[in-house]
């Protein structure tokens, strides 16, 4: 079925983009945090919060296209997503190959 398609495209693209974010807007910031000499991911997460660096999810809600409840707290950073991101960031940004009808 179409929606099918649509679901699976919808996937392809939200992997597409929390990739390029990795890599295009975390892994720089965790670069210099790294050159400060924090290296561990509840320093490194601490630090992303104190610099204001929205997580995937919160970027969405700046954008106001994320489906979160906005009446719930805005996501923060955590070891995990700091985890999460690293080893999204060591993943090539894969392409999508979106055929228009």
């Amino acid at each position: 079925p179409q929606s099918e398609k649509s679901s699976k495209i919808a996937r392809k693209r939200f992997v597409h983009d929390t990739i390029k974010y990795a890599h295009d807007t975390v892994m720089p910031r965790i670069e210099e945090i790294h050159k400060l000499g924090v290296f561990s991911l509840r320093g490194i997460a601490r630090e992303l919060n104190a610099r204001h660096v929205p997580t995937y999810q919160a970027h969405l809600m700046d954008m106001e296209v994320s489906t979160r409840d906005p009446a719930k707290a805005r996501p923060l950073w955590s070891a995990e997503t700091v985890k999460r991101a690293i080893a999204n960031a060591q993943k090539p940004i894969p392409k999508i190959n979106i055929k228009a009808k």
